[in-house]
């Protein structure tokens, strides 16, 4: 397999995963009383844990989108 074609899946994956964070990110910060309120359901937390919880999911989900998508498609793109 050729350098193109790793170099040429892992542009799409980082928009693919890159709409997915910002949707995500953008659910979490317009929506947060609806996602509170869901959540509140299921566990017994205060607002303050749940949005610390919302905002710890954006902060995992953009570091692990960095080094396992951006890093990797960059390196690629260096490489060629």
């Amino acid at each position: 397999m050729d350098i193109s074609i790793y170099t040429t899946f892992f542009k799409f994956l980082t928009i693919i995963v890159g709409s997915i964070y910002f949707l995500s990110a953008v659910m979490v910060i317009f929506t947060q009383d609806f996602l509170i309120s869901i959540q509140k359901k299921f566990v017994d937390f205060d607002d303050e844990t749940i949005k610390k919880f919302l905002y710890g999911y954006i902060a995992l989900f953009k570091i692990i989108f960095i080094v396992f998508v951006v890093g990797p498609y960059l390196a690629l793109l260096l490489m060629s």
